[in-house]
């Protein structure tokens, strides 16, 4: 069971905006002279800055964690930034939630 904190219209609209940039952007960023930076890591960061006790959030730590550690060098992608326990315990404003790894 995990715990994140609901989104309105607006702000759910918004987080998903760049979380599809972020996804296409991972791929993309495989490419050797493409590179991560631009087209998910920052926009990874600006979910996490945004909404941090969003499902968003969540999936935008799991893929800073998921970069190759030369990435996470390059970019300076901190622990905080990878570190997904605060959503396993409930918080002030959060619901519960079941989440299923997706293949």
């Amino acid at each position: 069971m995990l715990y994140f904190k609901p989104l309105d219209e607006i702000d759910k609209i918004e987080a998903e905006r760049l979380w599809n940039v972020a996804v296409p952007g991972y791929s993309i960023g495989r490419l050797p002279a493409m590179g991560f930076k631009g087209l998910s890591v920052d926009p990874c960061r600006q979910i996490i800055k945004r909404w941090p006790d969003s499902f968003y959030a969540f999936q935008a730590k799991r893929m800073l964690g998921s970069l190759p550690e030369r990435y996470q060098m390059r970019y300076k992608v901190t622990d905080e930034e990878k570190d997904l326990t605060r959503f396993f315990k409930p918080r002030k404003g959060t619901q519960p939630m079941q989440f299923k790894e997706q293949n």
